[in-house]
């Protein structure tokens, strides 16, 4: 088993998001779909630690995005 989703996961994925008729609360450390999402919320200790688009947590320097995924 491997924590990595695949590519056909990804592949479903992709279509499920291309729809844009759903929401979809991903839980996850997977960069790929990290990538996917317009919302992230981190959790730290069983709470919401911090929250914002990907691109504010990447570009912030105190993110934990930024720092467990700094090329994602």
């Amino acid at each position: 088993w491997s924590s990595d989703v695949c590519s056909s996961d990804l592949h479903i994925v992709d279509h499920i998001y291309n729809e844009k008729c759903w929401t979809i609360l991903d839980v996850s450390r997977d960069a790929a779909l990290l990538r996917r999402s317009q919302q992230v919320y981190a959790l730290a200790g069983g709470r919401v630690s911090e929250n914002g688009t990907k691109e504010e947590m990447y570009i912030n320097p105190e993110s934990i995005i930024h720092t467990l995924y700094p090329q994602a």
